[in-house]
């Protein structure tokens, strides 16, 4: 949840630049960095789950970093890894793009 606060603010000060300094319209898709950054922290918090953690196997417990032994759960962990992933893509290049249609 952090991160998307962060990423936040930087998309904003990303499009606010932007606009006072008339960029080139090709430069305006670097907006999907920040955007992807944003919404990797609020999807994660949503799903309450780190995609990183979850492609790897690992889990966090009161600190103590464990491995997910199963493969089963680990190939449940590692799908819903891509999926949150697939999710911050998407919708990354949605705004970007509405913002470079748009601007």
């Amino acid at each position: 949840n952090r991160i998307g606060f962060i990423g936040l603010p930087l998309m904003i000060v990303f499009v606010i630049v932007a606009e006072v300094y008339q960029i080139p319209k090709g430069w305006k898709l670097l907006l999907f960095a920040p955007t992807a950054y944003a919404l990797s922290g609020f999807i994660q918090a949503r799903h309450k789950f780190c995609f990183i953690f979850g492609y790897f196997g690992l889990f966090n417990i009161s600190g103590k970093r464990t491995r997910v032994k199963d493969g089963i759960q680990l190939h449940k962990d590692r799908l819903k890894a891509l999926t949150i992933v697939g999710q911050i893509f998407i919708g990354s290049a949605i705004i970007t793009l509405l913002y470079y249609f748009i601007s």
